[in-house]
């Protein structure tokens, strides 16, 4: 139900002491996040310098925020040259059908395991007015797979998502969602 969504996410992000809860031992999952915390959290997952900041995330917390601090941290811990993507974009990617060609179907196995975002960047719809370095974070992120569209699924017949809503305010909960996508994506294959 309602009250199960995320909770392993929230669960791993407490016991890192990433996100923390109150004095009653509630997290608060529909409470809005800040920046500020959002921040933290990926310094402390990414192992990024303590003094690391950003311009992004100052004011009401939206999901366009969460982007651009996560570019600015992606460049930071991992740099922006083809060599320095993590195996998950490159090891484990194969030779298999590129989501563009019209030929793939991201519900069918081709063979060696793939990593790429679920709807291709071209197709997400709301994104347009969106100011040009903003919408080239985004675009970043989104190419990496840190973030995914939340908007327009249809789960009952497989339609993946095809709005990004990057002026959501990003909720406790889902600021544990993106954080630890970016904990298990920033580690090897083969570690628990």
């Amino acid at each position: 139900g309602r009250g199960a969504y995320y909770r392993n996410q929230i669960e791993k992000m407490v016991e890192l002491g990433v996100f923390h809860k109150d004095e009653e031992g509630n997290f608060h999952p529909l409470s809005p996040c800040d920046g500020e915390e959002f921040l933290e959290g990926i310094r402390k997952i990414w192992k990024l310098p303590a003094g690391f900041t950003t311009e992004c995330g100052k004011g009401p917390f939206l999901k366009k925020d969460a982007a651009c601090i996560l570019y600015d941290a992606y460049g930071a811990g991992f740099g922006w040259e083809e060599s320095d993507k993590p195996p998950y974009m490159t090891d484990y990617n194969g030779k298999n059908i590129d989501p563009t060609n019209p030929d793939f179907d991201v519900n069918l196995p081709s063979g060696e395991t793939m990593y790429y975002p679920l709807t291709e960047f071209g197709r997400v719809t709301d994104l347009k007015e969106l100011p040009p370095d903003v919408l080239a974070k985004l675009e970043a992120v989104y190419r990496l797979g840190l973030m995914r569209c939340e908007g327009g699924i249809e789960r009952g017949s497989l339609e993946n998502g095809v709005l990004f809503l990057p002026n959501t305010p990003v909720t406790r909960e889902k600021a544990a969602k993106y954080v630890y996508f970016c904990f298990v994506l920033g580690h090897k294959v083969t570690k628990e």
